[in-house]
């Protein structure tokens, strides 16, 4: 074998990721990886980007030794891969993403002035999209056929009687131009939105949701907001523009659930605390029936046990094949501030797969690795945002 043959299969080999996958000789790839939202920064927000292969072999982001941060806690590689300033509310930002790229707006209560920057993880360019339309939930969902595919927004509009009618608003990102060749893309509102939902956003808050394995029929679960009971299932076909409710009950996981085609499930965080301290995986629900799908949780905790008032939040990211990314922030009193405007906070970061056992039973496979960083919290009402691309 010649020695440009042996470097090319080297380099063949070193390609394979996280999730299993090896890439085709000669194809082009792209190595994905875990971006990390934070209120990091006295200014605003951090777009910090950690490398999972050099994450699982026990390197430090820039891939040399770990360094630590006190506490035997590590510090995330600076600068990070993007800074944006803030302005308002934290409840008020905007966060989402479509493709290859993070969307970030200010002011989801003042959209008059909330222009949206995309940044992209392919080129880690920034660009500017449209301005936020009005009254935007906060919650969005990339979903539609495969190379076409947009984010569902939800909104809320307080209609005469006093109740919130709910409905979608829908972001684009076109080609421009006649010509395949033409590689400029425009981002934009479409202007037919589709149908209201069948719920009532002044008495019911989406509890849950998740995309079918189609790829675009999106299923909601609410409850009410008062008591906080089990309520409705609906499911919205972005293809026809159609609802449809499935019943009384509602999906087992906390916020968003991801199909693992492995499992043939939707996969989340549990309900069972609020806190989701237990993953779950779920039967995926029929289009047209109304059956409640059943449910099991992963055997043991991937959790830090803390007191609850120093737990801050987590997240669930898919990363493909059965492997997860658990993001959590604690409260940490040993990792210190610049200043006293916010919190010293630890963050935890959980790389899993999940598998059944031979009794049928789901639980995180041995290759379970977590790392700790210290980092800084300046917005109490800010959560952290994962992405895996």
């Amino acid at each position: 074998m010649s020695k440009r043959q042996r470097q090319a299969d080297q380099n063949h080999h070193q390609c394979r990721c996280i999730c299993g996958k090896v890439p085709e000789p000669g194809s082009r790839w792209r190595s994905k990886h875990l971006y990390i939202v934070l209120d990091d920064w006295e200014q605003g927000y951090s777009i910090h980007k950690l490398d999972a292969d050099n994450f699982l072999a026990g390197q430090s982001e820039d891939g040399g030794e770990d360094s630590c941060a006190g506490a035997g806690l590590m510090r995330l590689l600076e600068p990070p891969a993007a800074r944006l300033a803030h302005s308002g509310r934290a409840e008020d930002m905007f966060i989402a993403s479509l493709g290859s790229k993070i969307l970030v707006a200010n002011g989801l209560s003042c959209n008059e002035q909330s222009c949206t920057l995309a940044y992209d993880t392919e080129t880690a360019a920034m660009t500017t999209g449209p301005n936020l339309p009005g009254n935007l939930c906060g919650l969005t969902v990339a979903a539609g056929e495969k190379q076409q595919q947009k984010l569902y927004a939800l909104s809320g509009q307080s209609g005469e009687t006093g109740q919130t009618r709910v409905s979608f608003e829908v972001l684009s990102w076109v080609r421009c131009g006649g010509l395949s060749s033409n590689k400029i893309h425009r981002w934009f509102w479409d202007i037919d939105a589709p149908p209201p939902a069948p719920f009532c956003g002044s008495e019911e808050t989406v509890a849950a949701y998740a995309v079918h394995p189609d790829g675009t029929t999106i299923f909601f679960s609410t409850e009410d907001k008062n008591t906080r009971r089990r309520e409705r299932t609906y499911s919205f076909n972005a293809v026809r523009g159609e609802w449809r409710s499935h019943g009384r009950w509602v999906l087992p996981f906390l916020g968003q659930g991801y199909f693992d085609r492995e499992l043939d499930a939707w996969v989340g965080l549990h309900r069972k605390d609020h806190r989701g301290y237990y993953v779950c995986a779920c039967q995926v629900a029929s289009r047209s029936g109304r059956a409640e799908p059943e449910w099991t949780t992963a055997k043991g905790k991937l959790f830090q046990e803390v007191p609850p008032e120093r737990h801050l939040g987590a997240t669930l990211t898919y990363m493909g094949d059965s492997k997860f990314c658990l993001v959590e922030r604690v409260i940490h009193e040993d990792v210190e501030m610049e200043d006293a405007s916010g919190h010293g906070c630890a963050l935890h970061v959980t790389f899993f797969g999940l598998k059944y056992n031979r009794k049928g039973e789901l639980e995180a496979t041995d290759r379970r690795t977590t790392k700790s960083y210290a980092v800084p919290m300046h917005l109490h009402s800010f959560s952290h945002v994962a992405f895996w691309m």
